[in-house]
């Protein structure tokens, strides 16, 4: 009897663990600030509004993101990285297989920064 508590609650242990990055959202808020407030900001070629800008961007894709402002312009670009969730689901999914599941999902990336300046010059 001892031996079933015990393999039951590994086995709880082992499948609460798993896949950390499916229960992550996909999506990540950053914050863009550009150095002329009238600038008028755009992320992926779309227009998002001026000066400063809070978007919501999925995590597992890179940004491209431009301040025009009159015939002036300035380019920063977000890159995507694995996170931590993302990690341990690869570690995790080493020993037990199961975990690469959740790093399929968006929620095992994350953006390299949460606020971009971008100087139109």
């Amino acid at each position: 009897m001892n031996k079933i508590i015990h393999s039951l609650t590994a086995s709880v242990m082992v499948f609460s663990l798993v896949s950390c990055s499916l229960f992550s959202s996909g999506k990540q808020t950053i914050k863009i600030v550009a150095n002329d407030p009238n600038a008028t900001i755009f992320v992926n070629g779309e227009p998002v509004g001026k000066g400063i800008v809070t978007t919501t961007l999925k995590k597992n894709k890179s940004a491209a993101i431009t301040a025009k402002s009159g015939n002036k312009n300035g380019v920063a670009v977000v890159d995507s990285e694995l996170s931590t969730t993302g990690v341990l689901d690869i570690v995790g999914g080493c020993i037990f297989l199961l975990p690469f599941l959740g790093f399929c999902s968006g929620g095992a990336w994350q953006l390299e920064q949460e606020t971009v300046a971008v100087n139109v010059n």
